[in-house]
């Protein structure tokens, strides 16, 4: 099965297409200066993936996506060390904090109650980029913008090189 891997080196362009307002309940940390829409609704592909680079939905059992990935490498468990080997995969290895570091990509895992909850992937430019769900993509300036009750917290940060 093909990975469909986006380019990191991919040219950034940001639109402005501002969220629906049911987003604001979800992500009170996002304001109309901090991210922006940056894709249509697509069911099919979710926000591991989208972390990873990938159109394909990431998940090591079947739950929500249709056609689904997941790296023979990793235990097929719903455990944050789990993702944390499929992201290891594809030559992710942690790291400190989201800074830019020059030469990487970096990652950051949300973690609730002990259960990785997104995964969001940064940009050349030092901004993010994160699938909300089955929903759409949006940018945004850093990770701490989707803290809370939805996601819970920033709690792994993983990195590779580009």
């Amino acid at each position: 099965m093909r990975l469909g891997l986006i380019g990191a080196s991919a040219v950034i362009s940001y639109n402005v297409m501002p969220l629906p307002p049911e987003y604001r309940v979800h992500f009170p940390g996002l304001t109309d200066d901090n991210h922006d829409k940056s894709s249509e609704i697509d069911p099919n592909y979710n926000c591991i993936g989208h972390a990873a680079g990938s159109i394909l939905w990431w998940e090591p059992v079947r739950a929500l996506g249709g056609n689904i990935y997941w790296p023979h490498t990793a235990p097929l468990q719903n455990t944050i060390a789990a993702y944390q080997k499929a992201y290891q995969f594809i030559g992710y290895v942690d790291c400190a904090d989201g800074s830019v570091e020059a030469g990487y990509e970096k990652i950051a895992l949300y973690i609730k109650d002990g259960t990785l909850k997104h995964a969001a992937r940064q940009l050349a430019d030092g901004k993010w980029t994160s699938k909300l769900g089955r929903d759409l993509d949006i940018w945004h300036s850093d990770p701490g913008v989707l803290e809370g009750q939805k996601y819970g917290h920033v709690q792994i940060y993983m990195k590779r090189k580009i």
